[in-house]
Parts: C-alpha cells; structure tokens; sequence
C-alpha cells in the first residue's frame, strides 16, 4: 500500500505547467536536474528520508521529497510504497497522468542507483504482489481492492473494461472513475494500463464480470500475444481512400506511447519510389524489397534507441514513422542511412513528441 503520495495535479496549491519543455540535458544523455536528485539522494537524501519514516514525521518526507523533485520537473507525481524483489521501500515518481512528462520520468528512473534491501524505484504504479492484502484511499476512505470485479471486451491490443466494487455506490460520477482507475494499477500496473487499456468506466452489476487474479492471467496472455520490440511484434495493415486518393497503412500492434516512454522524438522520412503504372503508381515488386530492407536497416540503425512504428504508402512514396530517445544520439543516426536510398532524396525530420501525437490519425 502507499504510505505517502504527494497531491493530484488538480488539488490546490500545485502548479502544474500547462505544457513539458523538454529538458535541458547533459553530456551523459541525463537531464542536470535528474543528476542533481540522485547526488542529493546518495549524498543526504535516502539517510534523510529513512529517518522520518522511522520518526513517523510525513511533513518532512513530503518536505524534502516535493521540494527536490519538484526541481526535476513539477508535473511529477511521487509516492512511497512497499518495495518489491527484497526491498523494504520502493519511491515511485510519475507524469501523474501526462504522457509529454513519460520520458522525464522514465529518465529519472533509469539513473537510480541499483536497487538494495531498503529501496527500489520505479517510474509508473507497481501492480500489488497480494491482492487479497491491496487498500487504496480515496475521497478520506479505504478500499479493500480484492472485492473489485472485472468485466473486459478485447478489441485487438486494446481492452475496455467495466469494474465492480461495493464501494462506487455513493461516490460521485469523477470519484467512480478515480476508484476504477487506481483498482485496474494495483492489479495490472500503471505501464500495462497505458499499453493496453483503452476505457475504463464503473459498473453496477456483477453479472458477466471476472475476479482480479483472472484478469490479470488475461492481461499477461494478451501482452505474450503482443510483443513490443523484437521481430515478432505483429502489425495491422489497412486500405484507405481519401480526397488524395488510395493509401496503405501499416502500424504495430499495440502503438501507443506509454508502452516506449523512452522514445519521446518523432522521426519522419518521405521515401520516394518509382511509380508503376500498372500497379496505379504503386511499387513493383523489387521496390517491394527495397523499401523492406530499408526498414530493416533503419530498424538496426535505431538499435534499442528506437523503433519504427508505422508507415504511410501512397503512388510515389512512402511515408515511415519512427520513435527514438531523445537521451541518445538515435534520432541523428537515421540521416546516414536517409542518404543511401537509391531512388530519390529522402525528406527527414524529426519532432520532440513524447504523446506520439504524430501518429494518432493512424490508431
């Protein structure tokens, strides 16, 4: 269970930026600010923090805590909760909901020291190890999370899902919601709700619905079916006319950003291609090869930096969608590998977007 938690974004007295800069960042590929917490931590801040627990005094833990990474970047969300894998404690910092501060957080958690027997960190909400054992707070009350009742409707990647528990009656409609969404994180965990599920809304009936250790066996088998790096990841393909005329899409299965919270830079390339009359200004079937091998060499250019995620075909071109981390020089390497296409000059930009915005029109 959570011991501390810093306040919501829409609670008084926090002020949340309406938009996340990107962060300054250092040779090392770190934001300075990030660098600044984990001195500050190894130096002072774990000795610091240990003692007021044991001192049962929450107003310095929630002193030292916000005042600190507040200078990392404000939007941030933290919380102390049990630890995991032999650790006592686990510091939890989050985007509180906001996927343009996914990879300042996701950053902040890949230059934690390695985790010991006292404390562990995470960058998203760790799904409960017992369930039977899970409360959450909320609007001043406690909720046994083991009563909770799922019902779920798969739809490709991408899951709704209804949830039961005695306690939505009397909530209003945005605390319903709230309980729904802090069940499905202690039975899944926050980056399986950002990969896979789409809705998540309250019910009133029990009929038709799953307990929670089913559905997180259903959950763990759809992610074994999904794959999100590596040769096997599937893809869906569709056909679609429009004012310009017909177009092929081809995106992975699931695309979403909160599956690669790293990989925060849009990287777009326009391929041009011969066109083949009789195929209506589509590629032959040599183009065909080239084009895939060219995906393949920007796929190993990218590395674990990076990924492509979708691509755009139409007569004469096709349009590639790639993600990679801003923390690395991944986005840079494309260019060589841009230049040495055979058939025309390749277009390459890139775009710092960490929501994956520029590929919301093909979900």
């Amino acid at each position: 269970m959570a011991w501390f938690r810093r306040v919501k974004s829409d609670s008084p007295g926090v002020d949340i930026p309406d938009t996340a800069a990107e962060p300054l960042m250092t040779a090392e590929g770190q934001p300075d600010s990030v660098l600044d917490f984990w001195s500050w931590w190894q130096r002072a801040g774990a000795t610091e923090i240990a003692q007021a627990l044991d001192e049962h005094d929450a107003l310095r833990v929630v002193s030292l805590l916000s005042g600190e990474l507040r200078r990392v970047h404000p939007g941030l969300r933290w919380e102390l909760a049990s630890g995991v894998a032999g650790s006592a404690r686990a510091l939890v910092v989050t985007p509180n909901g906001d996927p343009r501060l996914r990879p300042v957080a996701r950053r902040w958690r890949r230059a934690a020291p390695p985790a010991d027997e006292l404390w562990c960190f995470s960058d998203t909400h760790l799904p409960a190890a017992d369930l039977t054992e899970r409360r959450v707070e909320l609007a001043g009350e406690s909720f046994d999370v083991s009563q909770a009742r799922v019902a779920a409707s798969i739809d490709g990647d991408q899951v709704d899902v209804q949830i039961y528990h005695p306690g939505l009656d009397g909530l209003d409609r945005r605390s319903r919601r709230e309980l729904c969404a802090l069940v499905i994180d202690s039975v899944i965990g926050e980056a399986a709700v950002d990969t896979w599920i789409r809705y998540i809304d309250a019910s009133s009936h029990v009929d038709g619905t799953m307990d929670l250790p089913s559905f997180r066996d259903l959950m763990d088998r759809l992610a074994r079916s999904y794959p999100l790096t590596g040769s096997r990841r599937v893809w869906w393909v569709r056909r679609g006319i429009d004012l310009d005329g017909e177009f092929f899409v081809r995106r992975q299965q699931p695309m979403r950003s909160g599956a690669r919270p790293d990989f925060d830079t849009h990287v777009r390339l326009v391929v041009p291609y011969p066109s083949d009359p009789d195929r209506f200004g589509f590629h032959d079937l040599d183009t065909s090869r080239r084009l895939t091998a060219f995906e393949q060499r920007l796929e190993e250019t990218l590395g674990a930096d990076g990924q492509l995620v979708a691509t755009e075909t139409r007569p004469g071109r096709r349009v590639m969608h790639c993600y990679a981390d801003s923390g690395t020089d991944a986005p840079r390497r494309v260019g060589p590998v841009a230049s040495a296409w055979p058939d025309g000059s390749v277009t390459c930009d890139e775009t710092f977007d960490p929501a994956w915005e520029a590929v919301s029109h093909l979900g």
